[in-house]
């Protein structure tokens, strides 16, 4: 949504723009509270909303740790657009970038832009060695002519909600907690590779996906889910079309290593080297141990079922 009065720039050529910062990884209920706040200051000083999505993650570039997300770049993006951000962009953090003291930080940001207003949260930090907060952005406002709106933090539940909190969520398979947290499913992306093909010997063909390395993965169990690729039915609506994913190690079988099995509804095609879009709508029941192939492909009708039950739930 871009208003009349953001379109131009100032005199000097830069873009006058209210400006959030953050890694914004799920777009959850916090970010859409900020988003808000965001759309809102730029509208009363008519100004371009701008949102700088930090990536990667600061803890995988300062202490070389792996941070699984719930969302990528583009996902953050597309979906802070629809929030009404009138650009959001990816602001790559680099140790070069880590480094900056504040006002270095924020002498970078006025050579790009015009600010005038920054909307943070509670929890704000900048600069090197986390040196700046939510006061020391006030002061360097007043000298440097922006406002800064600070946005309290949403509570659920008796505490914040965050990015991290819903990672445990979904790790620990607490699906209908983490969707609600984020108002929108959880989700995978990856690509189908071969698996051992067991499952059209059961009669449920599934697509064994290798996900994107910095997705979360949800916890060992059976799910109601829905996928879409490129190349999907054309009768599936938006794309997407249900089914089961199983998420373990198969101990009826193996106790192998963790695997990915999609099982998509009403339908036969070949789906090897697509890359699927999985969307995690509901945990349906833990991972099991049976005694042979035929009390499992029974349980294995019963799961589909199931999922048939919860999708027509969701339309």
């Amino acid at each position: 949504m871009t208003h009349p009065a953001a379109a131009g720039a100032g005199a000097d050529g830069r873009p006058v723009v209210a400006l959030s910062i953050g890694k914004f990884d799920g777009v959850h209920l916090g970010h859409r509270r900020l988003v808000s706040g965001l759309v809102a200051a730029a509208r009363d000083r008519g100004a371009r909303s701008v949102a700088l999505v930090l990536a990667p993650h600061p803890a995988a570039v300062l202490a070389g740790r792996r941070v699984p997300l719930l969302t990528d770049v583009d996902e953050r993006r597309r979906r802070l657009a629809a929030l009404g951000v009138d650009e959001a962009v990816c602001l790559a953090f680099t140790p070069a970038l880590a480094g900056l003291s504040p006002e270095a930080f924020l002498d970078d940001l006025a050579a790009r832009y015009r600010v005038v207003a920054m909307v943070v949260g509670a929890d704000f930090v900048f600069g090197k060695d986390r040196a700046g907060d939510v006061e020391t952005l006030r002061r360097m406002g007043r000298e440097r002519g922006f406002d800064v709106v600070c946005v309290p933090p949403v509570i659920a539940g008796g505490e914040a909600v965050s990015s991290r909190r819903i990672r445990h969520l979904v790790e620990t398979g607490h699906v209908a907690a983490a969707r609600a947290l984020m108002a929108a499913p959880p989700r995978l992306v990856g690509t189908v590779v071969r698996g051992a093909q067991r499952g059209r010997t059961l009669g449920f063909p599934t697509a064994n996906l290798a996900p994107a390395d910095d997705y979360v993965v949800p916890g060992h169990g059976i799910y109601t889910v829905r996928a879409r690729w490129d190349g999907a039915p054309s009768s599936a609506p938006d794309g997407w079309m249900g089914g089961v994913a199983s998420i373990g190690v198969r101990p009826t079988f193996d106790d192998g290593p963790r695997s990915i099995e999609v099982y998509v509804l009403d339908f036969a095609g070949d789906l090897y080297g697509r890359t699927l879009t999985v969307e995690i709508l509901a945990w349906q029941r833990g991972e099991e141990r049976f005694d042979g192939v035929e009390p499992l492909v029974a349980q294995m009708h019963r799961d589909v079922a199931l999922a048939r039950a919860n999708l027509a739930a969701e339309d």
